[in-house]
């Protein structure tokens, strides 16, 4: 993918993320559709980063402390989004019922959406913040 649409798309992934994690802004019902596609930008900006994990992979097995701790920070990424995904449609009031369904279990499910939730978000700025050079080198680049 090129640098300028994988920027465009982690730009996008990240717009998504901040509109996600504030349902106060946007209610309930359109924080559980822009979650999906909050869901949705994420992986493909996953799918468009699997050349890097497997640089990142090649680093740690040469002993990269750096690459080992991006990639423990990525895999926590991803089981941060999986716990708040599948618990936030498992409390989903808007979308699980168009699907035609309905989930016991709100009040266990709730807290750990709310913690999974704001782990993801300190782990999305995290990560962010980690790749703050290259998102400099590329905005230079493009100007």
């Amino acid at each position: 993918m090129p640098k300028k649409a994988k920027l465009a798309l982690d730009i996008v992934a990240a717009a998504f993320v901040l509109v996600a994690v504030t349902p106060q802004l946007t209610g309930i019902a359109a924080h559980e559709w822009i979650g999906l596609v909050t869901l949705i930008a994420l992986l493909a900006h996953l799918a468009a980063s699997l050349d890097a994990l497997g640089g990142l992979l090649k680093a740690a097995r040469r002993g990269s402390f750096l690459a080992a701790a991006r990639i423990a920070l990525d895999a926590a990424l991803f089981m941060a989004l999986a716990v708040c995904v599948v618990s936030g449609v498992l409390i989903s009031a808007t979308v699980l019922p168009v699907l035609g369904f309905v989930a016991p279990g709100y009040f266990t499910w709730d807290p750990l959406h709310a913690a999974s939730a704001k782990v993801l978000l300190a782990l999305v700025l995290v990560h962010a913040a980690s790749h703050a050079g290259q998102f400099r080198r590329i905005w230079q680049k493009t100007r």
